[in-house]
């Protein structure tokens, strides 16, 4: 059994594992003659675009991260929609949409600068032990010792009826200029007792667009997205020819992650809860959270603390989230009601975790009191006893 030891070893080269990465070299790299020998070990055995990350962005310096240039494409207007109702906000933020391969590609070009950092493809980590020193089990009999370790690993499978946010969008290209390039469609909401559904569409420019069909819903829940996505741009986009140049399919839990921690092994990434349960919002968050854990290991942090979302964050997208199980056919009026009474900056900041305690009571005043008073008493149970603050 062959074994290698690392001062660091992340376990999972996906947005947060590469991004992890780079902070950690480029901290170390400068204040030590001995950087740390960093490994990242990764499952997949090549890298291509298989997602699509969005986001909102100000010009604030908080809100910058390393891949900003690599943008597909902003916009400053966006939009919710049910049947003849529609919503039509912007603000100072921008909507950024960028494509995974041209991060994947950035990081790895980046990545090998660097000397002491190895990413090792065709990794497919079995098993993750802490004691006594931490180490990552290969498949193939390979062990990974390391003095500390990074897990972004997906989290473990749910129940049934645990809720996730399960999509497929296709990147379409129609051969006549249809589009409206200047407005996002965030929902286009399809009302379904069974889950939230509704479509996003991206347009890149007059003739392309990504156009997703999204479902908050039990996990059990299965449903033809192809049909789904082929009616919708039939019936909104009569007789006009296109050809699809992507696809991409996800599904995201929901629920809070629930991972016992390890001596020497920090979560990161959405494994850790980067990711916004009611919206599914991480991008940001991650490369926030990779550019903290790298500055407390440069700082000399033997173990940095795991990423901790504001409590009453957490806690709104419990309620919520059990309103709308209970009340799935309202949902879109819901939306509609938030969206028609905030402002473009009131909500993105909201959907996104940034948003004040006034803005947060602002926008939960827009639902229906006696609904969200049930759920918020059936989860006051699962309110955390004490007050973390945001990272």
């Amino acid at each position: 059994m062959a074994h290698e030891s690392f001062d660091v070893a992340i376990v999972g080269g996906g947005l947060a594992g590469l991004t992890l990465a780079l902070e950690l070299s480029e901290r170390t790299r400068a204040r030590a003659s001995n950087p740390p020998r960093i490994v990242v070990l990764e499952q997949r055995t090549h890298y291509e675009r298989d997602r699509t990350w969005s986001y909102w962005r100000s010009s604030t310096a908080q809100q910058q991260h390393r891949f900003a240039h690599l943008e597909r494409q902003q916009w400053r207007h966006w939009r919710v929609r049910h049947g003849q109702q529609s919503v039509t906000q912007n603000g100072d933020a921008l909507y950024c949409s960028i494509d995974a391969d041209a991060v994947y590609t950035e990081a790895l070009r980046a990545l090998t600068l660097h000397r002491n950092v190895s990413v090792a493809l065709g990794a497919n980590v079995s098993d993750l032990v802490s004691r006594p020193t931490p180490r990552a089990c290969l498949a193939d009999g390979t062990c990974i010792d390391a003095k500390l370790m990074f897990d972004a690993r997906p989290q473990p499978a749910t129940s049934p009826s645990a809720l996730v946010q399960s999509f497929t969008g296709w990147e379409i290209e129609f051969a006549e200029p249809v589009l409206d390039p200047t407005t996002i469609d965030l929902m286009d909401f399809v009302p379904d007792e069974r889950g939230l559904h509704f479509f996003y569409v991206l347009p890149y420019d007059t003739h392309r667009a990504l156009i997703e069909t999204t479902w908050i819903s039990p996990r059990s829940l299965r449903t033809d997205h192809t049909e789904q996505l082929a009616r919708y741009i039939a019936q909104r986009w009569p007789g006009r020819c296109y050809t699809t140049r992507f696809v991409e399919r996800g599904c995201l839990p929901l629920a809070r992650p629930d991972i016992a921690p390890l001596p020497g092994i920090v979560p990161i990434g959405a494994r850790a809860g980067t990711l916004r349960a009611a919206t599914g919002y991480a991008f940001l968050n991650t490369m926030h959270d990779c550019h903290r854990l790298a500055e407390q290991f440069a700082r000399g942090v033997s173990m940095p603390t795991a990423y901790c979302a504001h409590w009453l964050d957490t806690w709104m997208d419990q309620v919520f989230l059990r309103a709308l199980n209970d009340h799935w056919l309202d949902g879109p009026e819901w939306f509609l009601q938030m969206f028609a009474g905030s402002s473009g900056d009131s909500m993105s900041a909201f959907l996104t975790g940034r948003s004040s305690l006034m803005q947060r009571i602002a926008i939960a005043k827009r639902l229906p009191i006696g609904v969200f008073f049930k759920a918020a008493f059936a989860t006051a149970e699962d309110r955390p006893s004490h007050v973390v603050s945001a990272q």
